[in-house]
């Protein structure tokens, strides 16, 4: 059998071959296309992109997103680019500070406070670019880091997990500069980090000095789903800004939509986690690649062709129509997720 080409490259094509292959099929010759013409077929393309958006084909954009709660804030701005959420759930975690030692690798300040449950208190060190770490007796899995400054102050922080001398890195994540207000923790999802590791810490690179309330170091996680309610029913309740365990959400759909929680997050409440599909990216330059999968590939090429066959071979739309529909729909088919029924039968 010959050798196969081990490669995957057809998965990301650019906007510039379907626009050509479209023309192809209208009769136009590649040498006769203009600049206005490949900008007008870079427009249908984006129409045809979000027509499939509207009809809920994008199932490839469907992410986990996570929302980090603030106690007693009712309210949270989503993407603007989400169109539609599936689920929302509640993600319990737990801080792991037991068993262990705190570390601040000699850079000053006392790194106990940073694990004393105490935002009264903090780690404040006196050099640059330092360090505040944990050494378990017991290694753990960190899914969730949490960081509360003593000050406001932007940090560039690097979270990783190390082997108990310090000498191996078994999982570093780099965290952008970010602003930390005073008493605000900020909350990082670990999704990716699978190691066991006996020792982590955070430590600043971009050249400023920890002065630090509190840092989390948060496993044991554990889901509920939350119930969702019609923006009436949300309205009907009197104290929107009750605190406790978030158990109900209403989704705002508006140009930047909004998810509302109740009740609103006590402090042991730090994070909901939504299933949320997004529109499909806009092809602003021909040369970029396009935002679906390759199944998608013909039922776009044809629909360009369709559309522009409308203005340019009209005696060809009916058919390239009828071509579109046919590649389209096991196009959308591939693109659903069924779960097998299956029956029992008892006897008596």
């Amino acid at each position: 059998m010959p050798a196969t080409s081990g490669s995957y490259s057809f998965n990301s094509i650019k906007g510039e071959l379907i626009i050509r292959k479209a023309y192809e099929l209208i009769g136009m010759p590649l040498s006769m296309i203009t600049a206005e013409q490949y900008s007008s077929a870079l427009n249908i393309i984006n129409f045809i992109l979000s027509d499939w958006a509207n009809s809920n084909v994008n199932l490839w954009t469907l992410k986990l997103n996570p929302v980090f709660l603030t106690p007693g804030q009712a309210s949270y701005l989503l993407p603007s680019n989400i169109t539609k959420i599936f689920q929302v759930f509640l993600r319990s975690n737990v801080r792991q500070n037991f068993g262990g030692t705190p570390n601040n690798g000699g850079y000053g300040g006392i790194a106990a406070y940073a694990f004393d449950g105490n935002p009264n208190t903090a780690c404040t060190e006196t050099q640059v670019d330092g360090l505040i770490g944990y050494a378990y007796s017991t290694p753990q899995v960190i899914k969730i880091l949490g960081v509360q400054s003593n000050v406001d102050r932007e940090y560039t922080l690097t979270f990783s997990g190390q082997s108990a001398d310090y000498q191996t890195i078994y999982y570093v994540k780099a965290i952008p500069k970010t602003l930390y207000k005073k008493g605000i923790t900020q909350w990082f999802l670990l999704e990716d980090n699978l190691a066991l590791c006996p020792y982590y810490q955070i430590q600043e690179t971009g050249g400023a000095t920890l002065d630090i309330s509190e840092v989390y170091f948060n496993n044991q996680i554990q889901d509920t789903t939350m119930s969702e309610v019609s923006r009436y029913e949300y309205l009907t309740y009197p104290n929107k800004s009750q605190i406790g365990r978030p158990t109900i959400y209403y989704v705002d759909y508006q140009r930047t939509p909004s998810l509302y929680i109740w009740q609103t997050a006590a402090p042991m409440y730090n994070l909901v986690m939504y299933s949320g599909q997004s529109s499909i990216e806009t092809l602003e330059n021909y040369t970029q690649g396009i935002d679906i999968p390759s199944y998608f590939y013909t039922p776009l090429i044809y629909g360009l062709a369709s559309m522009l066959a409308a203005q340019y071979a009209p005696e060809k739309e009916e058919g390239l129509k009828m071509r579109y529909q046919e590649t389209l729909n096991p196009a959308v088919i591939n693109n659903t997720t069924e779960v097998p029924l299956k029956l029992e039968v008892y006897g008596n």
